[in-house]
This record gives C-alpha cells, sequence and structure tokens, in this order.
C-alpha cells in the first residue's frame, strides 16, 4: 500500500474539507498509512497559487516519503 499525505485548506469551497478527513480516516482504519496536512482558512488551490507555501508542501511530502520509506 502507498502511504497518503492529503493537504487540505479547511476554507476549500470546491471539495469539502470534510472528504479529506473521511479519506484519511478510512485509509487508517484499513491498515494504511494516512496523514492529514490541515491549513486553517485556506480555499481550493492555495498551494499553487503561493511559491511558498508550494515549497513547504512539497518539503513536507517529500519528508514524509522519506519516513515511509517510499524514498530514500
Amino acid at each position: 500500500r502507498s502511504p497518503d499525505r492529503p493537504v487540505h485548506g479547511t476554507a476549500d469551497d470546491i471539495v469539502p474539507y470534510a472528504n479529506s478527513v473521511t479519506l484519511r480516516d478510512r485509509i487508517q482504519a484499513e491498515g494504511g498509512t494516512a496523514e492529514l496536512v490541515t491549513d486553517p482558512d485556506q480555499n481550493h488551490g492555495y498551494v499553487s497559487q503561493n511559491r511558498q507555501i508550494r515549497d513547504r508542501v512539497l518539503e513536507q511530502i517529500h519528508q514524509f516519503l522519506i519516513q515511509q520509506h517510499v524514498l530514500p
């Protein structure tokens, strides 16, 4: 199984934040690894709209994948 690390803003008006919570909970209930990153008051697409946020999120995902032994 591949680990999952959704990144979601709580103010997303396109995809409900609750969807990511449900996804994480279901993956974990099935014995998988999932870690939800919550960014309060952020809307849909916020990661791609800000270079600093994007760089931070990509680095966090990279570290997560190393910890999960997906990347060396």
